[in-house]
């Protein structure tokens, strides 16, 4: 019998296989060990339950096989322990236990796990897999038998990027910080509630004593492409199908005391089972400075559902109490009615007043408005971008930089299951200060009103 290999494991690696989340992520940058550390994973519990089966795929079969990567790295640690079974793929273990590579290149190839069951399932570079892919998998096929009190388990690891960013952006970041377990309560259809859990573990090359950190460190900085370069920084704001790729830390400002000279904005975009999204904007405004470049600021933020529309004017009005507010735009869809008494645009009005809120821009203008956002988010002649964000705008921040192109639409913005209630809020400030600026002069401007 040869030999086990015997495998070090990081103090990261060390925390991820203690978890006892349903679900883990591993990974954010490149050489933090994602992929022996799943391995490890896989086979610890093969050891601890006797007849267990686990799942380890790859989107790409053939990338189990490349050097340093499963395959590889599964016969330093199991030849002599377990044996292989080079044609399914698999290694068979002494107490009955099998350990199963497999990939799932097309979005149909799911269907071909439907007659397996396994109790762990482990997902290398998930960023790869479509969501429906994940799911299917993770949640139809991972079952365990009546009274042998088992946890299922399914763990994954990646690095930002790929046509999966926004989907596991949204399931392990959006919602938790990192190391900190994220609890929900989900209700079964027999009425129970059962509680589960998930949770997102960094890590990156600089958490990695087995490699040459600093020869890691000095390849990677030879790579120009500012995308993948932002990847190789462990940056989930970049991915496959991302509109305003743009969007950075320089869009994004502290606080600061506004002069109650600059003039200001308000936008709104209806929501009541969706968030309901208000955002309020200024301009550095100096009327004797001429040769200061203009630059707005996004600087407060409500982001709600489940406020009623007669609330709605309200909290705008006490929000922005003692501001002088010149301009006030609502969602185009809230004038539906408006002849007949009927539109939602009514209950601001009897705030606010009649005809104080402009129209906000119609469906059809959506890919020209698109184009003034792109326009405001660009850097002006200082280098810095036309319009910055307070960090106390949060949901603007982290919606903005998610969103992705409509698939039939190639121009337009993905509404469909899409947190755009931000970005249309900034379409419509945008519609009110882009339109005459790039008409007249598309260069640089000074000072616009």
């Amino acid at each position: 019998m040869v030999e086990k290999t015997a495998w070090k494991t990081t103090p990261k690696q060390a925390f991820f296989l203690t978890r006892e989340e349903d679900e883990v992520l591993y990974g954010g940058r490149p050489g933090g060990g994602k992929t022996v550390a799943l391995l490890l994973h896989n086979i610890m519990r093969r050891n601890k339950y006797p007849g267990s089966g686990g799942l380890f795929l790859r989107r790409q079969r053939d990338d189990l096989k490349k050097a340093d990567s499963a395959i590889p790295m599964s016969h330093q640690l199991l030849t002599g322990v377990a044996a292989w079974n080079g044609s399914d793929l698999k290694w068979n273990f002494a107490n009955g236990s099998v350990l199963e590579f497999a990939g799932c290149k097309d979005e149909d190839d799911k269907y071909n796990f439907k007659s397996g069951g396994w109790i762990d399932i482990q997902f290398d570079e998930v960023t790869q897999f479509t969501q429906s892919q994940y799911e299917f998998i993770a949640f139809s096929r991972a079952r365990t038998r009546a009274g042998q009190g088992v946890k299922i388990q399914i763990r994954a690891g990646t690095n930002p990027g790929d046509v999966g960013n926004k989907w596991v952006y949204d399931r392990f970041l959006a919602k938790g910080e990192p190391y900190k377990p994220q609890v929900y309560d989900t209700k079964i259809e027999d009425g129970t509630v059962v509680r589960r859990s998930r949770m997102f573990i960094p890590s990156s090359f600089w958490d990695n004593p087995f490699i040459d950190r600093q020869q890691y460190a000095a390849s990677l900085s030879e790579i120009t492409d500012p995308n993948e370069r932002k990847a190789i920084q462990g940056r989930w704001d970049i991915f496959e199908g991302q509109v305003f790729q743009e969007f950075g830390p320089q869009h994004v400002v502290a606080p600061f005391e506004i002069p109650a000279e600059w003039p200001k904005w308000v936008t709104v975009d209806y929501g009541y089972h969706s968030p309901w999204a208000v955002h309020w904007y200024t301009q550095n405004m100096d009327l004797w400075a001429w040769k200061k470049i203009a630059r707005y600021y996004c600087y407060r933020e409500i982001y709600r559902a489940g406020v009623p529309i007669h609330l709605q004017p309200l909290i705008i009005q006490r929000a922005q109490a003692g501001e002088y507010v010149s301009r006030m735009m609502a969602d185009a869809t809230m004038w539906q009615g408006y002849k007949e008494g009927r539109s939602l645009i009514r209950s601001y009005e009897r705030v606010f007043g009649p005809f104080t809120w402009r129209k906000g821009p119609v469906a059809h203008s959506r890919v020209p408005t698109k184009a003034y956002v792109h326009w405001l988010l660009a850097p002006a002649a200082d280098g810095l971008p036309r319009i910055q964000f307070f960090t106390s705008c949060p949901n603007m921040i982290r919606s903005l930089p998610m969103l992705q192109y409509d698939k039939h639409k190639p121009d337009d913005v993905q509404t469909q299951h899409s947190d755009d209630h931000g970005y249309d809020d900034l379409r419509s400030f945008a519609s009110m200060v882009a339109t005459p600026l790039i008409r007249h002069k598309p260069q640089e401007y000074r000072i616009c009103a």
